[in-house]
């Protein structure tokens, strides 16, 4: 895989411009530093708004998905003074936009106001779906620079969200978050922390061409990925009828970052 940040930063930058007011977009990180740079590194941005301006960060999302390339995962996060959305689309283009708003002259604080944020079912799985495949296209990135001890974190991170979706899952189908007693539920994300489930054929598990590899630490950490990986397709298709499994996307970034045997 070729360097690829310079016309995805131009592309991007091009799409903020059309879409928000904005007295600068420049970039920031690697990018200024080319020597830094290599497959692995994300494009750094920096806008700042115009005044009057707001951002509305999953709108903008929604916007890139149709318009711009499809969204694999990302995450938000929200600042005082600035909004960060750390985003990987399908082609396996990363960036990492900060949005900076204008400083607001001192006023009275006003009442608060009431709460618009959805907190509905689906709502919350996307939130938890969308930040896994984020973190799951991080974990290639700290294995392709050999930083097993954070690619490790991170693949265990993805098996903490799929349970997390089941638990809400639970919630939902209970109708309350408080849970005295469990219902002895199948965890089959943790048949990739056994190794004596490692070559199990449960739907869900670790695809052939991973679970054959060689043993050692990068190897067992991609089975953990792809297991946690697929674990997460299957859930989710069973409660969503327009999920898109991600597996086979994240099979074509693994490849394009050079990362197979």
């Amino acid at each position: 895989m070729r360097l690829w940040q310079a016309a995805a930063a131009d592309e991007m930058i091009g799409f903020i411009r059309e879409y928000f007011p904005v007295n600068e977009a420049c970039l920031a990180g690697s990018l200024l530093d080319p020597e830094t740079l290599d497959i692995y590194s994300d494009v750094d941005l920096k806008v700042s708004l115009a005044d009057n301006t707001s951002v509305n960060i999953k709108q903008f999302v929604a916007e890139l998905n149709e318009q711009f390339y499809g969204v694999f995962g990302y995450q938000i996060m929200y600042n005082a003074d600035n909004d960060v959305l750390r985003i990987c689309f399908d082609n396996g283009w990363r960036f990492d936009i900060s949005f900076y708003y204008p400083p607001v002259p001192f006023a009275p604080p006003a009442p608060p106001a009431p709460s618009t944020r959805d907190d509905g079912f689906f709502d919350k799985i996307d939130s938890v779906v969308y930040e896994f495949w984020f973190i799951s296209s991080m974990v290639l990135v700290k294995l392709g620079r050999g930083d097993y001890l954070i690619a490790a974190h991170l693949a265990l991170e993805l098996c903490r969200l799929t349970v997390v979706v089941q638990m809400l899952i639970r919630d939902e189908e209970k109708k309350t978050n408080i849970h005295r007693f469990g219902g002895r539920e199948d965890v089959p994300v943790l048949r990739s922390l056994i190794p004596s489930a490692i070559h199990s054929d449960v739907p869900g598990d670790i695809p052939a061409q991973h679970s054959n590899l060689p043993y050692n630490n990068k190897n067992e950490i991609i089975r953990v990925l792809f297991h946690a990986s697929g674990h997460m397709d299957k859930i989710c298709a069973d409660i969503q009828k327009d999920y898109i499994k991600r597996s086979d996307k994240l099979e074509a970034i693994y490849r394009a970052l050079e990362l197979a045997p």
